[in-house]
C-alpha cells in the first residue's frame, strides 16, 4: 500500500520539504535541490500526521496528529524539543503565528488551542 501524504509544508527560505505520513505517523524531511530524504521523525503515536507547519525562521517544525499531540521539532538537528497535549482530540491543523510567537492547533471537535512559548494561552 502507498504511503498517504497528508500536509506538506516549506521552510521560508524553500530549501526543505516536510511531507507528513498519513498512515504510518511520521513526518519525512527533504532537501528541495539534492532531492534526498534528510530525516524521518516519527510523531504520532497512535494514528497518522494529520498536519506539519514550519516556524517562519525554519528552525522549528510543528507536527499535528490524530493522538492529540503537537510536536516541535529541532528542523536541523531533527531533536524533539517538546510535546504539546492538544487534549483528546485528534489535530487536524496547526499553524505558526508571523512572528513565529504563537502556534496554534486546530482539533476534531471545532477547538483551537493556542500556545505561546509552550504554554497554554487560548484553550
Amino acid at each position: 500500500m502507498p504511503d498517504l501524504v497528508n500536509s506538506v509544508a516549506f521552510t521560508r527560505d524553500g530549501r526543505t520539504l516536510a511531507a507528513a505520513s498519513g498512515n504510518t505517523g511520521k513526518v519525512a524531511l527533504w532537501d528541495v535541490q539534492s532531492r534526498h530524504r534528510i530525516a524521518t521523525l516519527r510523531i504520532g503515536d497512535r494514528g497518522p500526521v494529520n498536519s506539519v507547519a514550519f516556524s517562519p525562521h525554519g528552525h522549528t517544525l510543528a507536527a499535528g496528529s490524530e493522538d492529540g499531540t503537537v510536536k516541535l521539532w529541532d528542523a536541523q538537528s531533527h531533536a524533539l524539543l517538546e510535546t504539546l497535549s492538544a487534549g483528546p482530540n485528534q489535530v487536524f491543523s496547526v499553524a505558526f503565528s508571523p512572528d513565529g510567537r504563537f502556534l496554534a492547533a486546530a482539533g476534531f471537535t471545532g477547538t483551537i488551542r493556542v500556545w505561546h512559548k509552550g504554554v497554554l494561552w487560548r484553550n
